[in-house]
């Protein structure tokens, strides 16, 4: 996949999360124009995120 490709998806994932996209809404230029948050955003593995995040809520309901 190529990087900007993998850095819109992954954008798109986290604009899904609350919290996320109401700090993108703030600074929508900033995430769109700065190089080094844009790496970290296609860098990171969001999906592996999001698996986690939901384990550790199941495991917040449970106990």
């Amino acid at each position: 996949m190529q990087k900007e490709e993998k850095v819109y998806r992954n954008t798109e994932m986290l604009k899904s999360t609350e919290w996320f996209h109401n700090m993108y809404e703030e600074n929508e230029e900033f995430f769109l124009k700065d190089d080094t948050v844009r790496y970290i955003i296609g860098w990171t593995n969001v999906e592996k995120s999001f698996r986690s995040e939901k384990r550790t809520d199941r495991l917040r309901v449970k106990y």
